[in-house]
């Protein structure tokens, strides 16, 4: 099925669309209308409003042609398809940015129909420079989506507005900042001596620029705790849970000859972090693969939260890579996730580490919460700067960004890591 809240909108069929509305399923089943979506059976003069309500909040698709029944709380009932003129994207383009200032970011979806009628859908970003106004003749707005429909927005909200913009605009690392140093201080383990802090890990946190005020109770929880375990082999089982105001941690550990110890935390405001200590895992140091693994792990269950959550904006993606005592070693795991790990081409590591490399490295990215479906690259690139800066590594780009694609391929098996 297309995904029209963060897929490709250029090739949309009538099918695509039956399938996201469900048309042909029961009405129970089928979308209704509220604050990320909304029918329309023509192209309103005032669809700017629409646009300019959705920039205000967190984006939202706006269907038009499609016929909703008002007294069944706005269900979609036909694709009748509209009338747009001989060039439907100009239309629907024009009439937007004619009225809504300023610019809003948004994508059109086109499906010619019979009759010279089309299904458009209009994905609306969320505003990176918030408020928008609408504004027709003399009339000026600040629209804000409240459920299904648009509404003035009151001062309060405006301070509001005026604060997301704000946030915005600030920096990437300082936006993170505060959520990578607050990870330092759980990422140890258990020792004779009492809890002691580790010093080779891997941490990966995601913030996204818009705060999603979670509401942090027993079924977000198990919510979370489930989204974990159904993307990551390795943290199926957890000995331990924290609960604040403010967050919710889950830990795995796992002692003996390879001491594992791995976190995953998850702030109300929607930001989301992993830590985990690099470990020998059966050879004389860290596989590498092991480590795109988990930056692979944590990008599918930031993206599948993130979509529970009805969150298609931008974020702030950081990865440390702290490595004082360990050695890297060229390995990825195999495609079954079992048997030994298989040596890579194209990836060398000195004998040591020169002594006047550092032996920690961050790496800050602004990210769209749609690229986590597909980080390969991204993954590739952090790990070919931090390998290089921590240990002078010898990285071919093309043969590590071939050997996480192959790992990304295998580890989509539900099985994959089982063993």
């Amino acid at each position: 099925m297309a995904d029209f809240f963060s897929g490709d909108l250029s090739n949309l069929t009538v099918e695509d669309f039956n399938d996201f509305l469900g048309i042909s399923q029961p009405e129970p089943q089928r979308p209704t209308e509220g604050p990320k979506i909304d029918f329309k059976a023509t192209l309103p003069a005032d669809i700017g409003e629409t646009v300019a309500a959705m920039s205000n909040g967190n984006g939202g698709l706006i269907f038009i042609g499609v016929l909703a029944d008002k007294k069944k709380q706005n269900i979609p009932v036909d694709l009748a398809g509209a009338t747009l003129g001989k060039d439907a994207r100009a239309s629907i383009t024009d009439k937007t940015l004619a009225t809504v200032n300023p610019r809003p970011r948004f994508d059109i979806g086109l499906t010619p129909l019979p009759a010279s009628r089309h299904l458009a859908v209009l994905r609306v970003h969320e505003g990176a420079y918030p408020p928008y106004e609408y504004k027709q003749g003399s009339t000026v707005k600040i629209p804000v989506r409240i459920q299904d429909t648009n509404r003035q927005a009151t001062v309060r909200e405006i301070e509001e507005l005026f604060r997301k913009r704000s946030a915005f605009g600030r920096p990437p690392v300082e936006v993170i900042h505060s959520y990578l140093n607050a990870m330092d201080l759980f990422c140890t383990y258990d020792t004779p001596s009492g809890e002691q802090r580790e010093r080779d890990y891997t941490k990966i946190v995601i913030v996204p620029r818009t705060e999603l005020r979670l509401r942090l109770d027993s079924r977000f929880e198990r919510a979370f705790e489930k989204t974990v375990s159904s993307k990551s082999p390795w943290d199926r089982q957890f000995q331990r849970n924290l609960r604040t105001g403010l967050y919710y941690q889950i830990e795995g550990r796992a002692s003996g000859a390879h001491r594992v110890h791995r976190i995953w935390r998850i702030w109300s405001t929607g930001a989301m972090a992993f830590v985990g200590n690099l470990t020998r895992r059966g050879h004389p140091g860290e596989a590498v693969g092991d480590v795109a693994g988990d930056f692979l792990l944590f990008c599918r269950v930031a993206q599948q939260f993130f979509e529970s959550q009805r969150f298609w904006g931008g974020a702030v993606l950081g990865h440390e890579l702290s490595c004082p005592t360990v050695n890297f070693l060229p390995l990825f795991p195999p495609p079954d996730g079992v048997h030994e790990y298989d040596t890579w081409p194209g990836i060398h590591f000195p004998s040591s580490r020169h002594p006047f490399l550092p032996a920690n490295s961050t790496c800050i990215e602004e990210v769209d919460s749609k690229a986590l479906g597909k980080p390969e690259m991204l993954i590739a690139e952090t790990l070919l700067s931090q390998l290089r800066q921590t240990w002078g590594a010898q990285i071919n780009y093309e043969k590590l960004t071939e050997a996480i694609g192959v790992l990304s391929d295998n580890s989509l098996d539900p099985s994959w890591g089982k063993g």
